[in-house]
């Protein structure tokens, strides 16, 4: 079953506020948040239905109702090489945490509106 949500996915990275908390509960609170200009499917495989248990989070780069969806998908693109690189030894931890600490400093002037905002 695919199903529809927004939030921000970006925070299960780095910039999750783990400074807030470096529990689990507090990646998935971050993740439960809903933030209107990013958008993704979650897809779940599961046994009985299916032979493995897989989750998958799909954002579309082509949404144009997201406004941050293809940045979204640039920047998952880009971790998922710098990962890749760092995993089979060609990449240096210094340099994997400057391609992070770039990429976070880029995008921490970039303002969504959140489900928190329209409590407060």
């Amino acid at each position: 079953m695919v199903d529809r949500f927004s939030v921000p996915f970006w925070q299960l990275n780095r910039s999750l506020s783990l400074s807030k908390s470096d529990k689990l509960r507090g990646v998935m609170e971050q993740a439960s948040r809903r933030i209107d200009s990013l958008r993704f499917h979650l897809d779940v495989k599961r046994p009985p239905r299916d032979e493995n248990w897989q989750c998958s989070i799909v954002f579309d780069g082509k949404d144009k109702s997201a406004d941050f969806n293809a940045g979204f998908c640039l920047f998952l693109e880009e971790w998922r090489d710098y990962r890749d690189e760092r995993q089979e030894g060609t990449l240096s931890k210094d340099k994997y945490q400057d391609w992070q600490e770039k990429t976070l400093a880029y995008y921490s002037s970039t303002a969504v509106n959140s489900d928190t905002d329209k409590s407060e």
